[in-house]
């Protein structure tokens, strides 16, 4: 018979006492900084369900209860939440729940956005904008792939910071698209259409292959892990590319630097920093587009307990206000 869950992570006000499921989507151990607990740990875990996700710590006995579960896990939780740069769940018992007694539904959110409709969309600007005949046969070989594309509708954006939803992954690449189509309006002549569009559809499809689809809170796979979605996504395109021949060399050069430099930085995890206005262009609609999506979701999730200031949020680093026009029902 399956548990239900009637407490959300969107419900949750400081000093509340609850008891409610979550899916645990990350967990680690700590050292205590203070001498008279020297040697003795505890633990942090990150938790989630559809509406959202929460910090939470247990402070005793950490050690064994941590033996008792492990990352993905649906969990039965007790506790206070308190207030540690944002709400936090002080977790006073911790039990291991089956699976396949719980509706999973409760725990993975998705995109409110029909992603059939995304899909086609993306299509659509292949169609309409991309006229070099090597990317367009490119973009081709993708979307001619059933399992490519099963996996892209489906994949989430990330796990923990932006887009982390079913669908996630769709509904950013078409929201990049989209900005870099404005570029191209602004600055005619100087950005590549073709290339830019292109590397805006591809620049993020290694993450079907980063995190494990059947996992309830997205879990990284191995490959995932110990390359990352940045080069799986430019080891796949570059495989595409290869099935033609007189690909030219410069084209390809270029398109493979727009999705190895898109974080930026190297400090993000790009191997090299943008050296072309097409890659610039690229990162900066990127991280628009994801910086945009955090906002989005913390507005959702602090209109609903009717906040002025949002509480902190250690991504963005700051409180974000929230002006009266959000609370307008028009």
């Amino acid at each position: 018979m399956d548990i239900k869950k009637t407490v959300f992570v969107r419900d949750l006000k400081i000093g509340d006492q609850i008891e409610t499921l979550f899916a645990v989507k990350e967990k680690r151990m700590c050292s205590y900084s203070t001498p008279n607990r020297s040697g003795e740990q505890f633990m942090r875990v990150v938790m989630v369900d559809v509406s959202g996700m929460i910090n939470g710590v247990i402070w005793n006995e950490a050690q064994e209860i941590s033996k008792t579960f492990d990352k993905d896990d649906i969990v039965l939780i007790k506790g206070e939440i308190t207030d540690y740069k944002g709400p936090q769940i002080v977790i006073e018992s911790l039990k291991k729940v089956d699976r396949n007694n719980v509706d999973l539904a409760y725990f993975q959110l998705s995109t409110k956005k029909n992603r059939r409709e995304m899909f086609n969309k993306v299509k659509e600007y292949a169609n309409n904008y991309i006229n070099n005949p090597f990317l367009y046969r490119l973009l081709q070989d993708f979307f001619d792939d059933h399992e490519f594309c099963k996996l892209f509708i489906q994949s989430p954006g990330g796990r923990l910071i932006h887009h982390n939803y079913v669908g996630g992954l769709l509904e950013h690449s078409v929201e990049v698209v989209e900005i870099c189509l404005r570029l191209i309006e602004l600055y005619p002549g100087i950005i590549y259409p073709d290339l830019l569009i292109s590397g805006a559809i591809l620049h993020d499809i290694g993450k079907i292959k980063e995190y494990d689809l059947n996992s309830v809170s997205f879990q990284m796979t191995d490959r995932g892990r110990l390359i990352g979605h940045i080069t799986l996504g430019r080891d796949m395109v570059m495989e595409s590319a290869s099935k033609q021949k007189y690909f030219p060399e410069e084209l390809l050069l270029e398109l493979e630097h727009v999705i190895l430099s898109h974080h930026g930085k190297k400090e993000w995890g790009s191997p090299e920093i943008p050296k072309t206005i097409n890659a610039f262009a690229l990162f900066h609609a990127d991280l628009l587009s994801a910086r945009l999506n955090q906002f989005s979701n913390i507005f959702e999730q602090s209109l609903a307990k009717d906040m002025k200031w949002s509480e902190w949020d250690r991504y963005l680093e700051r409180n974000i206000y929230l002006p009266d026009y959000l609370r307008d029902d028009n």
